[in-house]
């Protein structure tokens, strides 16, 4: 499996509140994971290299080898870890607005589980079209999930693009997750909001059709681009391809 990835501050950050990271477990498949500090309130930073660091150590040590074991493991450890980060609110001052959002991805062989809790998004690129993966836990996204509203009317809802689910709001952890087959030469990219709220995805296909650039060199350009067009948020990009190599 060939993956890169990058996270950069921006232009106008203080301090970059996303973290990222691959991690690889007893049967050598692979967790890949990108976490977003939700405010600018300090913890944010703590919160998502928290969630990414116990997810991958504990993913370390798991013999998990099924997409359907992955979820269930994803899902307990999600619950886990918005109870630490809430107890961690609660004990020290600093700390009480710590949150952050999550996006993970685990391949087996030609297989790719996606999940997410917030509005960072996985993406698959087929060789032509770009299609989104996780479901954004938004105010306006939720109202069109019900059907309480269209499309065409979702961006005039006041506070739409508000998340309503991320680790460190309540007790709800209750992820999306989508499942996905693969071709080899297929790319799945994670993306914290600063690439996702300022690059077009139309803009984005065509770096990814970019078959000339490797993948290091499509994500320091998709992280380019992000910080040219405003670089008001921190931004990270991760892309996986060559899924059926040995992941060994």
């Amino acid at each position: 499996m060939q993956i890169a990835y990058l996270s950069d501050i921006g232009t106008r950050k203080k301090e970059n509140q996303d973290f990222v990271g691959i991690f690889t477990n007893q049967k050598h498949y692979k967790l890949a994971i990108v976490a977003d500090g939700v405010t600018s309130e300090k913890g944010g930073d703590i919160a998502a290299e928290m969630v990414v660091n116990n997810f991958g150590f504990g993913w370390q040590q798991t013999s998990i080898d099924s997409l359907d074991s992955s979820k269930k493991w994803i899902s307990q450890k999600a619950r886990e870890e918005n109870s630490r980060i809430l107890e961690a609110g609660k004990r020290f001052d600093d700390l009480s607005k710590m949150a952050t959002t999550m996006v993970l991805a685990v391949s087996v062989g030609n297989k790719v589980l996606v999940g997410n809790l917030g509005d960072s998004r996985a993406y698959l690129f087929n060789g032509s079209e770009l299609k989104q993966l996780s479901f954004d836990h938004s105010f306006g996204n939720e109202l069109l999930k019900r059907g309480e509203v269209s499309a065409d009317d979702v961006e005039k809802i006041p506070h739409h693009q508000s998340i309503t689910r991320y680790f460190g709001l309540n007790a709800n952890t209750e992820m999306s997750f989508s499942q996905s087959i693969v071709d080899n030469n297929d790319i799945v990219m994670l993306a914290t909001d600063g690439l996702t709220k300022q690059v077009d995805e139309k803009d984005i296909l065509k770096v990814l059709k970019s078959k000339h650039k490797s993948l290091s060199e499509m994500v320091a350009l998709l992280i380019s681009m992000a910080n040219e067009q405003s670089g008001f948020d921190n931004v990270t990009v991760l892309l996986m391809s060559q899924f059926m190599e040995d992941n060994q």
